[in-house]
């Protein structure tokens, strides 16, 4: 299972990310931010940690009903 953020400021841009060269499967391809889920991880938890981790940006829930980021 996978994971991806649709995260926009106050002016509607979307961030998006470039994946590495490097990697084999789609090497440089503009995408959400995201990842593999870890097994026992929830997806919002899967997707904070997948923004901290290739972004540094540490995200969290200020509202229970009405998360920051989407799980799809």
């Amino acid at each position: 299972m996978a994971t991806c953020c649709f995260l926009t400021d106050k002016e509607g841009n979307i961030l998006i990310t470039k994946r590495p060269d490097h990697l084999r499967i789609f090497p440089r391809v503009w995408t959400l931010p995201g990842g593999i889920t870890d097994f026992g991880e929830t997806l919002e938890d899967s997707a904070f940690r997948k923004i901290e981790d290739d972004l540094g940006i540490t995200m969290e829930f200020t509202d229970e009903e009405d998360p920051l980021c989407n799980t799809f």
